[in-house]
């Protein structure tokens, strides 16, 4: 009986140990998120529609590592007489910064605006908003970031990558300054962009060598930023920047036609410094807020 009884003993003791060492194999903890309210601002209306926005600060050991968040889910909110405030279409909570520049934080923090349904009147707290949160955190190795070389090479062509391709981004850099002259629009994008400038490709004062105009369709809202850089991967200093839509309810493209203003004439050989919302290049953190003041 003692015998068997050291053998059971020592069976333990082997399970105990290959847990341990199985423990130790796993990835290391992606890291912490802390999440805090700040300002909240009650967008009433005379509609059924009427919305409150909540600002959501994040820090903690993933929030420093990450470069912006790209979504928020809510799936319980409610206020201290027990209303749900849910909002009725999520996908108001995804952030569409396409092609603004990249990484911007304030005061070391990421900062992201939620909207909720209106609390009821006579309310005076948030009680509870619980949701997940969608951090994205690009490097070279987990392909959230990359460059693309060359890409005022062949303008008025699509640029070709397969990372864009695999998620259906569309890509397109129009000619600039004399090059213009020559611009024939062949496709519903060329027609789009010709009436967008008023038929004055040549004469506009978009057109000049230190503007780049292009085209951006993203049906997935994975982009969340486009740079551009010299040949040794300096960013250039953009001056300003514009933006328009496609008009696809009209007939024209789905995508975002944009311009960005340089302080000087981009290079011959400038890169595109895309940061894109790949799986690798994401990471997914449940949160609860609570006791939430209403103004």
């Amino acid at each position: 009986m003692k015998k068997y009884l050291i053998l059971a003993c020592l069976c333990l003791l082997a399970l105990a140990a290959l847990i341990v060492g199985l423990f130790f194999l796993q990835p290391a903890a992606s890291g912490s998120v802390h999440i805090r309210a700040g300002d909240v601002t009650d967008l009433r209306s005379t509609s059924t529609n009427s919305m409150c926005e909540v600002q959501l600060f994040f820090t903690g050991d993933a929030a420093q590592d990450a470069a912006t968040v790209r979504r928020v889910q809510i799936t319980v909110a409610a206020d201290d007489l027990g209303n749900n405030l849910v909002p009725p279409k999520q996908q108001a909570q995804v952030v569409r910064r396409v092609p603004m520049l990249s990484g911007v934080r304030y005061n070391d923090t990421l900062e992201k605006t939620v909207w909720l349904q209106s609390p009821a009147r006579n309310a005076t707290l948030i009680k509870i908003i619980k949701g997940k949160a969608e951090l994205f955190s690009p490097t070279a190795a987990n392909g959230g970031r990359f460059t693309i070389p060359n890409v005022l090479k062949d303008p008025d062509e699509d640029i070709e990558n397969r990372a864009l391709a695999k998620y259906g981004v569309q890509v397109r850099i129009f000619p600039r300054g004399d090059e213009s002259q020559d611009f024939t629009p062949t496709d519903d994008i060329d027609k789009a962009f010709a009436r967008r400038m008023g038929g004055r490709i040549v004469n506009n004062p978009n057109t000049t060598q230190s503007t780049i105009q292009f085209y951006v369709n993203d049906p997935d809202h994975r982009v969340i930023s486009l740079n551009f850089a010299d040949g040794g991967g300096h960013l250039l200093q953009v001056r300003g920047s514009g933006s328009s839509g496609g008009g696809a309810r009209g007939g024209g493209p789905p995508g975002e036609f944009r311009n960005f203003i340089f302080a000087s004439p981009p290079p011959e050989d400038a890169q595109l410094v895309v940061e894109l919302a790949v799986p690798k290049a994401l990471r997914t953190y449940p949160f609860t807020v609570e006791n939430i003041p209403l103004p």
